[in-house]
């Protein structure tokens, strides 16, 4: 597979810097960038090189957020939609195990809550397999949510 060239200094700078804290908000705004501009694999290897630093729930949340960029890829970009159905299925299980263990704000609920329908109306519309995804608007990811966990 071929990366954006502009992938690898961003990689780097996430390895050079053991503790997580000191790349959490840089990882995440280049992989939200990828993510928005369609470069969902992309997105999941930054996503993967800082959640290999993290530990506890948020280790759990990241996971989710490059399950759902590998989802999109396989929805959108290298079509495998078994894959696809796996990932956002994958996704959606973590995503509700933190809404079960931890209490959020009411701003930070509702993004939860909105994570969590969005990739409950892609697996409907996967376990259906209308073949039709023209409709559907993969989940907003927003660059703050770096600071979703505690």
């Amino acid at each position: 597979m071929k990366f954006d060239p502009e992938i690898n200094p961003i990689l780097e700078h996430i390895r050079n810097y053991p503790d997580p804290v000191d790349t959490r908000e840089y990882a995440f705004i280049h992989a939200i960038g990828f993510y928005n501009r369609k470069k969902y694999f992309e997105a999941h290897e930054v996503f993967e090189f800082q959640w290999k630093k993290e530990s506890g729930s948020r280790k759990i949340f990241i996971q989710a957020l490059i399950q759902i960029s590998v989802a999109m890829n396989k929805l959108f970009v290298n079509v495998n939609l078994k894959g696809a159905f796996s990932q956002a299925n994958l996704a959606l299980e973590k995503l509700q195990s933190i809404q079960t263990n931890h209490s959020f704000s009411a701003e930070k609920k509702a993004y939860l809550l909105a994570l969590i329908e969005n990739l409950k109306e892609l697996a409907i519309l996967l376990e259906k397999g209308s073949g039709d995804y023209s409709n559907y608007s993969p989940p907003d990811l927003i660059v703050d949510s770096f600071d979703f966990l505690p």
